[in-house]
């Protein structure tokens, strides 16, 4: 027998399938054989994250923290650089005479990285 939608109601449910669809409370039958149940539907189970966010998670909590700059030097070599510097050693990456691609690399770094995902996290309900 199908189950109602809404609040609680008492409708008679086959044993058989009652279990996947909703609780219901047991040791109450009627004169049919039928189990009265509560008709309360279990908490759907957690949304989580899709794997490549999980994946890009652990990538940027396991990466150098960021603010992340561009460098370039005099023989036209695009780096992205922590706090330490280019002179200090904190050469993240290096880009051969691309610019743009230097500038993708610094502005996405871990922490835009992790607030974007919990920024979709929060948007779309997901447990993170």
């Amino acid at each position: 027998m199908p189950v109602k939608s809404g609040p609680m109601h008492a409708s008679r449910c086959d044993r058989t399938d009652v279990h996947e669809r909703h609780r219901h409370t047991y040791g109450v039958d009627d004169e049919d054989g039928y189990e009265v149940c509560d008709g309360i539907e279990p908490p759907p189970p957690p949304r989580l994250l899709p794997p490549e966010l999980v994946e890009l998670r652990r990538l940027a909590e396991a990466a150098t923290d960021g603010p992340w700059n561009t460098y370039e030097t005099l023989h036209g070599e695009n780096h992205v650089i922590d706090g330490r510097g280019f002179l200090g050693g904190g050469i993240i990456a290096t880009t051969t005479y691309n610019r743009e691609d230097a500038a993708f690399i610094a502005a996405a770094n871990p922490e835009v990285v992790l607030e974007l995902i919990a920024r979709i996290a929060k948007l779309t309900g997901v447990n993170t």
